[in-house]
């Protein structure tokens, strides 16, 4: 491959040529025509020097530089003063998740399964312009358009950012209602599975809720605050993700919504609906009842769950065989049947979390024990003396831990001890827990299983802090449901991400490497003069950036954006 000349009516034309034979013969194969290079604007010779670069023969470009070198193009078209930086964009972070969203085919789906509503823009195009704002810059629709414009999007995806009004954004929100959201999120996990080769296999599903400073949401009602905010109108979560951490799916629940009513709808959508095969549910014990249990026997799911302290079977496990599992975890199982089903009891003690169980248990005695003491010194005083007085601020400071005092009080006086045959009882549970399953996993299997359970945990907190799902700027129903389901989709490119790196190998977090994404950067440059015009340029990549940038697969991109 080299760079060849052509001489036709005193110009000289150029072209990058492969030779090879043929019956004997050396032959030549034009692999990209040049033309002249005598009267290059330096639009043009970037072009040239971008498919010269595709190419990937460095000789060839090698040779094309040397070429305008003879030809004075090494010397400036304009001075220094004729430069002037018109605006600086942000590139990485948000062309990194329009590739991922273009790649799963993102848009397309959402446009499959909801109805236009007029006008040139896609509910699709919108809805992934809204979820990538969540990840990089979270503000309200009505601010949307500025950050927008900041941002290499308008280059990327030919949305002006007039085009973004705050009307618009918020139809697009009503086209986002769950009985389309579902199809659109079993679509788009099933191009997850097979571009990204994810197995589902362990499913985690849990709760979380979500508050509202006004009240005029129709869903939005009083309920268990997971913000403790319990004075607040708020709304139920629920969220599931595989193994890897990618959502799967997820509903929105009125906010007085019980944890425990909402397992079969989720467990019976992700089983019936998504086809995932396999499945094995794992939830925490605050999710579960044996109602609940006896729906998934009845279903024949199966499953991992956490019953908490269950003493009957810890003391039975006391004198089986237990099993080491690392340096603070011993486990044993136990196999019992259940609703017509052969199960497994795994119970494990902690050393670790004994010890924290014991802190805790001390911690709180001592607390209430400086309460009841300030509550004697006042009654001693002669400052407390009604019975009724003394039993309503002894009962505020025992309340939660009233089993491990005893308190006697009357008129003007009071006095408590410690009950040491309680702590003394509970210290024999202490670090221990019982797990429950339907499948013939081994111990230590089930056990790391569960303890991955933090995997929805940290999505949770995720969409929460960095996607700030709260406030979300709206209150009507259909909304708030359009909202949330941003967030979720905003979540689920961050969490594919997440994955591309671990696959990748690159030893950085999705927190770090959005980071560094952040700080690549296109900044367009203005010549004046006669010969006027704009000039792209990409910030100079450090070592961890150009890494990125070939992770996420953006040079490609970045070269049609400059």
């Amino acid at each position: 491959m080299f760079l060849s000349k052509r001489y036709r009516r005193g110009h000289v034309y150029y072209l990058v040529v492969k030779t090879y034979r043929e019956e004997g013969a050396v032959k030549q194969k034009t692999l990209l025509y040049l033309g002249r290079l005598d009267n290059l604007t330096p639009t043009r010779k970037r072009e040239l020097e971008r498919k010269l670069r595709r190419l990937k023969d460095p000789k060839s470009l090698d040779q094309f530089q040397k070429e305008l070198e003879k030809q004075g193009y090494g010397m400036a078209f304009f001075s220094v003063g004729q430069m002037s930086v018109d605006r600086v964009l942000d590139l990485g972070d948000v062309l990194a998740q329009w590739i991922i969203a273009q790649q799963l085919g993102i848009p397309e789906i959402i446009d499959k399964h909801t109805t236009k509503g007029g006008g040139s823009l896609g509910v699709g195009e919108l809805a992934t312009i809204m979820a990538i704002n969540r990840n990089s810059e979270p503000c309200s629709r009505l601010k949307l358009p500025r950050w927008y414009s900041k941002t290499s999007l308008p280059l990327i995806t030919g949305i002006k950012p007039e085009e973004l009004k705050e009307n618009t954004l918020l139809r697009t929100l009503n086209y986002l209602q769950e009985e389309r959201t579902r199809r659109i999120q079993k679509d788009i996990y099933e191009r997850i599975k097979k571009i990204y080769r994810v197995k589902p296999g362990r499913v985690y599903y849990d709760i979380t809720s979500t508050y509202f400073e006004g009240t005029r949401c129709p869903m939005a009602m009083h309920g268990h605050s997971r913000d403790r905010r319990p004075d607040k109108l708020q709304i139920v979560l629920g969220i599931a993700v595989d193994q890897q951490g990618i959502l799967i799916t997820h509903s929105v629940f009125p906010g007085n919504t019980a944890d425990i009513s909402t397992i079969e709808e989720m467990s019976t959508r992700l089983k019936e609906e998504f086809g995932i095969k396999d499945m094995l549910l794992i939830v925490d014990q605050g999710m579960i009842s044996e109602k609940k249990i006896a729906f998934l026997d009845k279903k024949r799911y199966d499953y991992l769950l956490s019953l908490g302290l269950k003493k009957g079977v810890i003391d039975k496990a006391r004198d089986r065989e237990w099993e080491v599992i690392d340096k603070k975890t011993n486990a044993v199982v136990l196999e019992f049947e259940e609703n017509e089903r052969a199960k497994r009891y795994i119970v494990g003690c902690n050393c670790k979390l004994a010890e924290d169980d014991k802190d805790y248990r001390e911690s709180r005695i001592r607390k209430v024990a400086e309460k009841l003491d300030g509550i004697r010194a006042t009654v001693e005083k002669g400052k407390l003396k009604k019975k009724t007085k003394i039993a309503e601020r002894a009962g505020k400071a025992l309340k939660g831990v009233k089993r491990y005092f005893g308190v006697e009080y009357g008129e003007g006086c009071f006095d408590y001890k410690v009950k040491g045959e309680v702590v003394e009882r509970e210290e024999l549970y202490d670090g221990y827990y019982v797990l429950s399953t339907t499948v013939g996993m081994g111990v230590k299997e089930a056990i790391t299983a569960y303890r991955e359970k933090d995997t929805v945990e940290k999505a949770i907190r995720c969409i929460k802090s960095f996607l700030d799902i709260r406030p979300s700027y709206v209150w009507k129903e259909s909304h708030v449901i359009g909202h949330v389901f941003v967030c979720m989709l905003a979540y689920q490119l961050r969490s594919v991400m997440n994955h591309v790196l671990k696959s990748s190998d690159v030893g950085m977090s999705i927190e770090e490497a959005l980071e560094y994404l952040q700080r690549i950067k296109v900044v367009e440059i203005r010549f004046a003069g006669d010969r006027a015009e704009v000039v792209r340029k990409v910030t100079n990549l450090d070592e961890r950036q150009s890494l990125l940038v070939e992770v996420f697969d953006l040079e490609e991109e970045v070269e049609r954006i400059i």
